[in-house]
């Protein structure tokens, strides 16, 4: 600290000893008393670590129902740290999944690690999925809902805030800063807010429909897709790093097929209306798709790490994710299949 006194001092004439110094007192010069205890007791993140605890121990994977409601905050994040304490980064080798039903408080899934799977039927507040690292989180909407899940918020603003991995799919529309400092992650909504994917830097992220203001504000990495059927976007995004490009070409071929595989994924995940719609010919839909790049991201093909890594998917996660798609299709939608 002294040292840097003296540069400070030396190189910019600034003094900074008037507010180091400490007098030496017979007295503590910090806080020995109590701490404050938390106001929220977060009853739902306790219950659902002691229920799964043995398992996690046991590296057994398991299926658990929650109820949750909005005052349940930042779930999956106290169960990562517990994982991560033990298993480290790599998180858990046999997956957890958990099913929810309500609204989701704030930070719904976030600091996810690899090994979860949270699965929503409601809607989340904002910041669902911060600092995921991995996993997948999926939210629909219930099946009792009147509402048009492609024209309705179901995720809060600033979600996948600095994420690194993992993958969320959402159906319905995100709110704003979606996806803003994303360097990993995947995800696919209906739907976003101003300033989504800013200061993006790895990742991919498709929006199947409109989106707000300053798209990509600051972004140097990643790709996005936009679902464009007006043909309004052009004027929505922020020019200063990305570019827009048409996929239709034939040269366009791996980021197309990159493409229809999460939208596969959204899919079988979600039984998305719009997802099938497109699925079903996506080659007339891709002159409404704009993709949103770098040209350094574009012309190297960074994002096709991206592909492969979903498509070297491990025995042990498409196992179970047959059994969870399954399970949820018949839970929400019945034997009806695309």
């Amino acid at each position: 600290m002294l040292e840097i006194v003296d540069a400070a001092r030396s190189q910019y004439g600034l003094d900074l000893q008037p507010i180091l110094y400490q007098e030496v007192t017979e007295y503590a010069n910090y806080y020995q008393g109590d701490r404050n205890q938390p106001f929220d007791s977060a009853p739902l993140a306790h219950a659902i670590l002691a229920t799964t605890k043995a398992d996690i121990l046991a590296q057994k994977s398991g299926n658990y129902h929650f109820e949750i409601r909005n005052t349940d905050r930042a779930i999956g994040a106290m169960l990562s740290g517990f994982i991560a304490k033990i298993y480290g980064n790599a998180g858990l080798e046999n997956p957890l999944n958990f099913y929810f039903k309500g609204t989701a408080g704030q930070s719904f899934g976030a600091f996810a690690i690899h090994g979860l799977r949270m699965h929503l039927i409601g809607e989340a507040n904002d910041y669902v999925g911060k600092s995921m690292a991995g996993g997948e989180i999926v939210i629909i909407p219930p099946v009792e809902a009147i509402f048009e899940p492609a024209l309705s918020p179901i995720i809060g603003n600033t979600c996948l805030y600095g994420a690194t991995g993992g993958k969320l799919f959402a159906y319905g529309q995100a709110g704003e800063r979606f996806a803003v400092r994303n360097s990993g992650a995947i995800a696919v909504v209906e739907g976003a807010g101003d300033h989504c994917c800013e200061y993006m830097t790895g990742g991919v992220i498709i929006v199947l429909g409109e989106t707000g203001i300053n798209f990509g504000a600051g972004m140097t990495g990643g790709v996005s897709f936009v679902f464009d059927r007006d043909n309004t976007f052009p004027s929505r995004y922020n020019n200063e790093f990305i570019k827009l490009y048409r996929i239709q070409s034939e040269r366009m071929q791996d980021y197309q097929e990159l493409l229809y595989s999460l939208i596969q994924a959204y899919f079988d995940k979600t039984r998305s209306d719009l997802a099938k719609e497109i699925l079903t010919d996506f080659q007339g839909y891709l002159r409404y798709f704009w993709m949103v790049a770098t040209e350094a991201t574009f012309e190297n093909r960074d994002v096709l790490v991206a592909q492969y890594q979903i498509n070297q998917i491990s025995q042990r996660e498409q196992e179970g994710q047959e059994h969870l798609a399954a399970d949820v299709s018949r839970r929400v939608y019945g034997a009806a299949k695309f």
